[in-house]
């Protein structure tokens, strides 16, 4: 909840307006994976998928938490403070991980925050002189991966 304080997230107008023009859209990126949402728009997403049977939905404690503009595949945080995973991050999207459940993406949301910093520091994020989102998809999924030990999603890069 700490980021919340800090900043409150984006509107759900706002992560899921992709536009015509791609580029347009990702003039607004924080990282490849998209803006996390702000709480208000999270907990109404997470009662609409609870209504629509979200398979994630099942799962009291996996809430929507970052999306890419695609209201189907987003990350979710684990807010079930007994579980091992408690503050890990995972990505639920069957086609890109050819599975049916969310898996984990970041070890934890600290890690997910240190992964951005080093990314936009070594320049694998940046922006480019339009002043449009960038990123290298070939170092992004080594980065991560060395950065978010526990996740395997990095590992289907390989």
């Amino acid at each position: 909840m700490d980021l919340y304080l800090w900043k409150t997230g984006c509107t759900k107008e706002f992560i899921f307006d992709l536009g015509e023009d791609e580029n347009e859209w990702n003039h607004f990126l924080l990282c490849s994976y998209g803006n996390y949402a702000s709480y208000m728009d999270s907990r109404n997403i997470m009662i609409s998928n609870k209504s629509n049977d979200a398979v994630y939905a099942e799962d009291h404690y996996m809430y929507p938490f970052i999306y890419c503009g695609v209201y189907e595949d987003p990350i979710l945080i684990d807010l079930n403070p007994s579980r091992e995973t408690y503050k890990a991050l995972f990505y639920y999207s069957p086609e890109v991980t050819l599975s049916e459940y969310p898996i984990m993406i970041y070890d934890s949301i600290e890690s997910w925050i240190k992964t951005i910093i080093q990314c936009y520091k070594q320049q694998i994020y940046h922006i480019d002189s339009n002043g449009f989102f960038q990123y290298d998809r070939e170092r992004e999924p080594k980065l991560s991966r060395k950065m978010n030990p526990k996740s395997v999603f990095w590992k289907l890069f390989d």
